[in-house]
């Protein structure tokens, strides 16, 4: 069975990319409206570090004690859903391009993206890292990363809530939109 280091080098890989890859993308792009504040980021950013601390179990403690007796296939199951998730997530950043932003902020000649997995889904970012941590969770197994994800679905939930009032204030199709698209999973949410 893999360990838990394989997933924590695997995520850290992704966030590293992730990281450099806003990093380029905000050095090309100028800012015209920011509506997210430094304490909100600063508690999203500090949510987010906490729920993968619990998600990836790094401290060996009765609460992050793997459930016993569920078979290889299950663990590896979550595996291949969290690499999959972070394909589909990186995938849904590349079709964003510059109009990506770690925070809801309007930038110049930015367009509302339609295509790709935003075709059907407006969120498919979240949708891949959601399923990611899903992913990680089912390998895990833990009290911990089950809280690790609860903890991330929420976080993100509420930042979905953000952008999308933002997106409808600042793009007015976005409405029809959102009327023919799902937030998260084709055909459930």
């Amino acid at each position: 069975m893999l360990t838990t280091y394989v997933l924590q080098i695997a995520w850290g890989i992704f966030w590293l990319g992730w990281a450099i890859w806003g990093y380029i993308t905000r050095r090309r792009v100028h800012v015209q409206q920011q509506t997210d504040t430094s304490w909100y980021r600063r508690i999203h950013v500090t949510l987010v570090v906490v729920s993968f601390i619990l998600l990836l179990n790094p401290i060996p403690m009765n609460f992050t004690k793997p459930f016993s007796g569920l078979p290889l296939w299950f663990h590896l199951l979550g595996v291949g859903l969290m690499l999959m998730g972070m394909i589909f997530g990186a995938w849904a950043r590349q079709v964003l391009a510059d109009n990506w932003s770690g925070t809801i902020q309007q930038v110049d000649k930015q367009t509302l993206v339609t295509n790709g997995p935003y075709r059907y889904i407006r969120n498919p970012m979240y949708t891949g890292i959601l399923s990611a941590a899903l992913g990680t969770a089912l390998y895990q197994l833990s009290w911990s990363s089950l809280a690790g994800l609860l903890i991330l679905y929420a976080i993100y939930a509420v930042k979905i809530s953000r952008e999308e009032q933002f997106l409808r204030q600042v793009f007015p199709v976005y409405v029809a939109y959102s009327q023919h698209t799902w937030s998260l999973l084709p055909f459930i949410y």
